[in-house]
């Protein structure tokens, strides 16, 4: 496990060489970290297994005991009990805030879990740098969505620190960054945008 959590890094640091995304942050670090946890809980418990060393076998245990406390606490238990924004209430958010939206539509700066709470609509985003080659401008994106019969503009949320929405204080998935290497968005369309916001 420890071998794969390092393959994983290895991975990440690879990638990031080659092409551009976000900083490596919670949601990207997570597997590692986690990997490490379990190859580590493991290894303790084979070392608990074949030991002899009475004083060796209590602080071993006492060892394994913090980490699966400081997983449930900081996982589990910060999940289930987060007052803010966690899983089931941006889940049922969504869900009803396109309760009655027709299939098919397109939603502009639509939410990433619409990907599989709603299937039925289609998400979409101006291309932006660094994630395309180039910012596509007003006239460009109006062309793009004119083939749908039904078109839903959202208002466009931007991530402000510090980010208490996310229990891992991370950037939320939904927010653009007003930090134009993360978010390079043609000024003139966001504002046509936000100016037609459902």
């Amino acid at each position: 496990m420890i071998l794969a959590a390092f393959l994983y890094l290895s991975s990440l640091f690879a990638m990031r060489a080659t092409i551009f995304f976000t900083t490596f942050g919670y949601r990207l670090l997570f597997p590692f970290t986690c990997l490490i946890l379990f190859g580590l809980v493991l290894k303790l418990i084979s070392r608990l297994k074949n030991s002899n060393n009475n004083s060796e076998n209590k602080f071993m245990t006492i060892f394994i005991f913090i980490i699966l406390f400081s997983f449930s606490l900081n996982v589990i238990y910060k999940q289930i009990n987060y007052e803010n924004n966690n899983y089931f209430y941006e889940k049922n958010r969504i869900l009803l805030k396109y309760k009655d939206v027709k299939p098919g539509t397109a939603i502009v700066f639509g939410e990433r879990q619409l990907d599989y709470l709603r299937i039925d609509l289609i998400p979409i985003k101006p291309f932006y740098k660094p994630l395309f080659s180039k910012v596509e401008n007003k006239e460009d994106f109006l062309n793009r969505v004119s083939k749908f019969q039904s078109i839903y503009f959202n208002s466009i949320e931007y991530c402000t620190k510090p980010y208490k929405k996310t229990i891992s204080q991370d950037r939320p998935i939904n927010c653009i960054s007003t930090i134009g290497k993360y978010h390079h968005f043609d000024l003139e369309l966001v504002k046509y945008i936000n100016d037609k916001r459902n």
